[in-house]
């Protein structure tokens, strides 16, 4: 399983780049984008939301805007319960070898979130997988 994907069908909030945009942006320095810039830069989005909303940096004004949170990240759509949690995808992938020697994951389970495409082909079937 995984926790982001540059195949997700999500924006970030703060420079409306796309999973795959940020993921190009990400290896551009030379590091492979695993779900490090996904979830680093929801956390970031998520962050300066509840700031805007809040106004001020009282705590209580902050928590509020913490519990109010409705936002579409670049990991997908954050929005918290009553009990503060905030589902998101993870998804289950394969590794496959492109012809050029570089690997690329494919995503094989996506837990029902549509904003994360399927890959068209898999290596094997996971049970319960469609």
């Amino acid at each position: 399983s995984d926790l982001w994907d540059p195949h997700f069908n999500y924006k970030s909030s703060l420079t409306g780049q796309t999973a795959a945009q940020l993921s190009a942006d990400w290896e551009k320095t030379g590091k492979f984008a695993d779900c490090t810039p996904g979830y680093d830069m929801s956390t970031f989005e998520v962050i300066a939301d509840v700031y805007r909303r809040a106004k001020s940096v009282d705590r209580e004004k902050v928590r509020v805007a913490f519990t109010q949170t409705n936002l579409n990240t670049v990991f997908g759509p954050i929005k918290y319960n009553n009990q503060n949690v905030a589902v998101t995808p993870v998804v289950v992938a394969q590794w496959v070898k492109l012809g050029n020697g570089k690997w690329d994951k494919r995503v094989i389970a996506n837990g029902g979130f549509t904003g994360v495409p399927l890959a068209k082909e898999k290596l094997f079937f996971l049970p319960g997988s469609k």
